[in-house]
């Protein structure tokens, strides 16, 4: 695995200076819970929902006040509904 140049200072300074792979890292400082938590940040389940493509769990109410203001621009709507 490459080490993103952002986290090359910070786990060359592990075990007094000798450093450490970014997969021990992880294993070091990371949980189960902590990955679950971030997969469903990351990768969100979907739902098809009257002809949009929304994340799991929306408010129908939020959904068709921003059918108003965006004047029913699908894309804009789902642009902001899933952010």
């Amino acid at each position: 695995m490459k080490t993103p140049e952002s986290m090359q200072e910070e786990l060359s300074a592990w075990n007094d200076g000798s450093g450490i792979d970014l997969e021990s890292w992880i294993g070091c400082l990371g949980s189960f819970s902590l990955a679950v938590g971030y997969a469903s940040i990351f990768w969100p389940t979907f739902v098809n929902f009257e002809d949009y493509i929304l994340r799991e769990g929306f408010s129908v109410d939020s959904l068709k006040g921003f059918e108003e203001a965006c004047s029913g621009d699908k894309r804009a709507i789902e642009s902001v509904m899933n952010h």
